[in-house]
């Protein structure tokens, strides 16, 4: 319930005084609050409980007084419930954590390619500015060396001492 419809205060001040911002006190809330949502004897548990039809042919039987009984059967339903939405929240959060891991990983071999190219893209004016110096170094080579056999095709290589 908004803290505006409990108390005598001026939305302004009670927004101040929660660290909120004035828009949550104005906004109505929808559906169940949380104090009828965590406890199990609303109307609507009831009513689903006594919806239900019996599995057996014969009702269960209790030795214990039915105070007992129902304390226990309160407390274990309120155990389930917990559980139940302490699973709940576990589930969504490692399923927020695989997309982001997922978009992380994704991001990251994005700039790895691009960090490969940059690099490719650097290299490439050297390996060009090699490449003259190589072709002449291999016909520099191939005139002063005499006449061999090509290994690949067994051609004779004609040489010029």
């Amino acid at each position: 319930m908004h803290v505006v419809a409990k108390t005598v205060v001026s939305e302004r001040r009670a927004c101040q005084v929660l660290g909120q911002h004035r828009s949550t006190q104005r906004k109505i809330p929808e559906g169940q609050a949380d104090e009828d949502v965590l406890t199990p004897l609303d109307d609507a548990f009831l009513a689903a409980i006594r919806a239900r039809p019996w599995i057996g042919r014969e009702l269960p039987m209790h030795q214990s007084d039915i105070c007992s009984l129902f304390g226990a059967l309160i407390r274990q339903h309120l155990s389930v419930s917990l559980f139940r939405a302490g699973a709940l929240s576990l589930a969504t959060e490692h399923t927020a954590r695989l997309a982001l891991m997922t978009r992380a990983e994704k991001a990251l071999e994005e700039r790895l390619g691009n960090a490969l190219s940059a690099f490719r893209g650097a290299r490439q004016p050297a390996i060009t500015d090699e490449l003259p110096d190589i072709v002449g170094d291999f016909a520099a080579l191939t005139q002063n060396s005499p006449t061999r056999t090509h290994p690949t095709d067994g051609n004779h290589i004609e040489q010029h001492d």
